[in-house]
């Protein structure tokens, strides 16, 4: 028999990943991971993007949230071996977008699943 379950936490505070397990019909709480998302630029993109959804579920499962399993992503976009990050700003997002404009780019999304015991241990 299936185990059903009861709730996910998510270690994220994006709305979208939140809408997006919820539409599966999961019971979902948003846990954020607080984690900060440095650049790490000797990481290729899909291995950034890896790293970080590994450090946001590592932050999350240290606070010792028994039983419910844990969800975190993260992702990172590719222009020509380039990861652009979250921007600081305004004027940052606009130079962004107008770098995407009209030319191809890659998205790397990564998603980790764990289950800690209560005690801190997956």
């Amino acid at each position: 028999m299936s185990e059903v379950l009861a709730r996910v936490l998510l270690a994220s505070a994006s709305p979208r990943r939140l809408q997006l397990l919820q539409s599966l019909g999961v019971t979902v709480e948003a846990t954020p991971s607080g984690y900060d998302e440095p650049p790490y630029g000797h990481l290729s993109p899909g291995a950034l993007a890896s790293h970080h959804a590994a450090e946001k579920l590592a932050a999350v499962l240290q606070r010792g949230i028994g039983g419910a399993p844990v969800v975190a992503a993260d992702t990172v976009v590719d222009v020509d071996g380039e990861v652009l990050g979250k921007p600081r700003d305004r004027a940052d997002a606009v130079r962004m977008l107008q770098r995407l404009s009209g030319r191809s780019h890659l998205v790397h999304t990564a998603f980790v699943v764990a289950r800690c015991d209560g005690a801190g241990r997956e």
